[in-house]
This record gives C-alpha cells, sequence and structure tokens, in this order.
C-alpha cells in the first residue's frame, strides 16, 4: 500500500522565556496524518548530538547570546509531538526508537564537494537546517534493531521557502522499514549502545586514528574526517600569538583559489579560521579541538561579524517560516541605519572576550561548537 505522509512539519516558533539568553521553540499545532495506519503505538526518542542544548544560536554580535532550544530537552519535545501526531491514527503493538545525531542550524559555513574531485559549493552561513537520525525498533527488552538512517538538508531559500519537510521524511521512513516483513539489518543492540554508536562512529573515522600526518591540504571537512589529503606546494608561516599564515606556493594566486578547511605540516594540523588564518588543532577523545588567541575577537565574535559581512544578513519581518524567523529575531534590536562597519566596531569592544575561545569541531558536520 502506497503510504503518504503529510506533516505540517515544524511550523515552531520562537518564545522568549526566563531570561534574557534563551528563546523556547515549540511545534506549532500540526496537520492530520494521511496514514491509514503505522506500525508502532509508542515512540521513544534519544538525543546524541554532541551539543545537546541548543538547536540555533544568536550570531549578532550581542550580549548575552541568544540560545534557541526545546525545554525542557530536545528529545523529551520531539517524543511528545511525535506521540501527538499518531495518536488520531490506527496503530500497531510497537515501538519506534529515534536516534537524533545531529538537528541544528549550525554555527559556520563550510565547504562539500558536487559532482567531481575538483568541484565545489559553499554552504552560506546559517541558511540550512541539518538532521541526521537513526531508527530502531524495540525488539525485546533493552533490545533494538536498526531499521533505517536519514540525513536531510533543509535550505532557506528566502521568503518562499515555507514548507521545509525533514521530519515528513523521518516519519515517512519510520513507517515504511518497519511494515516491511523483513529488516535489511537483524543485528540487535541496546539502548546504552545504541546511545554511545555516535561518539563510536565518531572514532571510527580515519583521521581519529592517525597520530602523525603527512603534509598536504584537506580541501573539505568530508576530505578531513577520511583522511583524504592533497599533496601541493604551499607555506605556512607562524605569526605571533600562534597564529599561522597560509598561501599556495605554486604559479597559481591564491586569492584564485578555495583555500582548505585543513592543513597538514610537520606532523601537526592546522584549522582555517578566517581567510588564510589557521589555528593549530589537537586531539581530545572522539573529536579536535582549537584555542582562539587573545589577540583576537572570540569565536561568537568572530563568527557574528563575518555574519554582518555576509550578504545574507539583515533579514527582518515575519514570514511564517521558523528558520527566517529565527535569524530575524536576532537583528530584531539592530536598526537598518546602522552601518556592518559600526556594528563591526561595537563587537570588537565588547567586554566578555575571554569567552568562547575553546572551540571543538562537531565530526558529523564540522560545525564548530564553543
Amino acid at each position: 500500500m502506497k503510504q503518504k505522509l503529510f506533516l505540517f512539519f515544524l511550523v515552531l516558533f520562537a518564545n522568549y522565556v526566563f531570561s534574557q539568553d534563551i528563546y523556547e521553540l515549540k511545534f506549532a499545532k500540526m496537520k492530520k496524518l494521511h496514514l491509514a495506519t503505522v506500525p508502532f503505538n509508542n515512540i521513544e526518542v534519544i538525543d546524541t548530538r554532541y551539543d545537546t542544548t541548543t538547536v540555533y544560536t544568536n550570531e549578532d554580535g550581542r550580549y548575552p547570546r541568544v540560545y534557541c532550544k526545546f525545554l525542557p530537552s530536545t528529545a523529551i519535545v520531539f517524543q511528545r509531538s511525535l506521540l501527538d501526531l499518531i495518536a488520531p491514527l490506527n496503530k500497531t503493538e510497537g515501538t519506534l526508537l529515534i536516534n537524533i545525531k545531529q538537528f541544528r542550524i549550525p554555527n559556520n559555513q563550510y565547504i562539500k564537494r558536487r559532482g567531481g574531485r575538483h568541484k565545489f559549493y559553499l554552504h552560506k552561513i546559517r541558511n540550512r537546517l541539518l538532521l541526521i537520525a537513526d531508527l530502531y525498533r524495540k525488539t525485546g527488552y533493552n533490545k533494538y534493531r536498526k531499521i533505517a538512517s536519514l540525513e536531510k538538508e533543509e535550505i532557506m531559500l528566502g521568503i518562499d521557502f515555507k514548507n521545509p519537510t525533514t521530519l515528513n521524511d523521518l516519519i515517512k521512513a519510520a513507517a515504511v522499514q518497519q511494515d516491511r516483513s523483513k529488516d535489511s539489518d537483524t543485528s540487535e543492540i541496546s539502548l546504552e549502545q545504541v546511545a554511545a554508536s555516535t561518539a563510536k562512529e565518531w572514532s571510527s573515522y580515519p583521521v581519529m586514528h592517525k597520530t602523525s600526518y603527512q603534509t598536504g591540504i584537506y580541501i573539505t571537512f568530508d576530505d578531513f574526517k577520511n583522511d583524504i589529503s592533497t599533496s601541493i606546494p604551499f607555506n605556512l608561516t607562524s605569526r605571533n600569538d600562534s597564529i599561522y599564515t597560509f598561501n599556495f606556493s605554486d604559479s597559481i594566486k591564491t586569492s584564485m583559489r578555495l583555500l582548505p578547511y585543513v592543513v597538514s605540516d610537520r606532523g601537526y594540523l592546522f584549522i582555517q579560521l578566517s581567510r588564510d588564518k589557521y589555528l593549530k588543532l589537537e586531539k581530545k577523545e572522539q573529536t579536535f579541538y582549537f584555542i582562539i588567541p587573545g589577540s583576537l575577537s572570540n569565536m561568537c565574535d568572530l563568527l557574528s561579524i563575518e555574519s554582518i559581512n555576509s550578504v545574507h544578513s539583515g533579514y527582518s519581518g515575519s514570514s511564517g517560516n521558523l528558520f527566517l524567523d529565527l535569524l530575524a529575531i536576532t537583528v530584531a534590536g539592530v536598526t537598518d541605519e546602522i552601518s556592518k562597519s559600526a556594528r563591526v566596531k561595537k563587537i570588537k569592544q565588547h567586554q566578555e572576550s575571554e569567552k568562547y575561545r575553546q572551540v571543538a569541531i562537531d565530526m558529523c558536520s564540522g560545525d564548530f561548537i564553543f
């Protein structure tokens, strides 16, 4: 039977609550699912993201930082909303477990390959929502069998982008896969193993197995985590305060080239902070981290400056769309008459410059977590 879902997904709205640095995200009323039956009557949700606290973080240079989050937690709100969604439907006995491995609007832009080794595209700052989840069927007491995985990006295309389908696809994958008579994966694992699966996956990336690195460049984050380096002549010059300047040393001008996500030089790794400026990377448990030196603004301010200078900054108004409206609330107190240079200057005068200087890499997406 062809199953079709119409989920009025994530018409979320931001509700200002409790303190000046938190916006509570809520699900709006969802439309009825046009589905005859679902093969589960219970839904469990766990959240194994590296950063389980937020979905979106304000980057407009104002303090305190504004965190957009679900309360009391992402897992609880997802579970309640999805159970409400299937409540009016016919259901068969069964439990669906959803492991949220990624659900956020990333802090920084990144580069991905498209169609070939030398073709790339750039994800602009704050213009996408990323969802990565694993779905399991409960087969017994503390036993779960994986039935599907979903990786989905929703790109904000402007004020006409009003119908995101991320959770539509998530629920559809669960319904279709659970309704099949045979699962592709028959192995069973415990809830504790499901909860540890994200960290285990990060530990399995090829770059995590190395203690020394061959000189070369990693053009994209995916290249980096999969340890796919490119050998090409370059110079990495040490400056004051642990900052390094990168440039290609062949005949093609560096300004005409795509600068790498990570550089390996003399056995060490260095990550791009801004343009040709790089900082040394250190490995810690299942990820890497770097420290912003005191001569620079902190990570929050650096990304705010980049966002202000971006062509995507300055949106205001209400579109009826979560993602655009989240951007709008972060600039609500800044008038259009204030110039970009004045806003940047104000950011650089912050008194909280010592915060947000240790930055970890989300090894699922390459995002900067601070």
